[in-house]
């Protein structure tokens, strides 16, 4: 009997699901009134983070004369990225007084960033040229 009433409920819930359903014949359908139409500028291709990474990685290394993939020319493109400097432009590299060396390139934006390499070209600190302000530092 149990199983029965177990059989007979199921039926019913399912019943009640298939008959709240809506119907085809129920379904609203667009006018011409109902239509807006909206100008869309030329879509512009969107660059990817790793696109990016590519043209900063490229740069870098040839501004330092160092190879894509070595350690240096990927830790300062992770420095790039973490202050958010998109795709970066004019890089030039100067040597002090102390053999170390002051990277200096644009961001996307146009912000201003110096970067200061010791003499492996490790990123020793990073600074916002147009603002002052010292975004990475260094412990030493």
């Amino acid at each position: 009997m149990k199983r029965i009433r177990y059989v007979v409920v199921c039926l019913l819930v399912s019943l009640l699901f298939v008959g709240c359903s809506l119907k085809p014949g129920l379904a609203i359908e667009p006018t011409g009134e109902d239509t807006i139409d909206i100008e869309t500028e030329e879509a512009k291709p969107i660059e990817t983070s790793e696109e990016k990474n590519e043209e900063n990685i490229r740069l870098i290394s040839e501004t330092l004369s160092l190879k894509p993939d070595s350690r240096q020319v990927k830790s300062i493109v992770s420095f790039i990225d973490y202050v958010g400097a998109g795709t970066i432009s004019n890089v030039s590299l100067y040597q002090d007084d102390n053999s170390e060396y002051e990277l200096f390139f644009d961001g996307e934006d146009g912000t201003a960033y110096r970067g200061l390499l010791n003499r492996a070209y490790e990123i020793d600190a990073l600074q916002n040229v147009d603002t002052g302000e010292w975004l990475i530092t260094s412990e030493e």
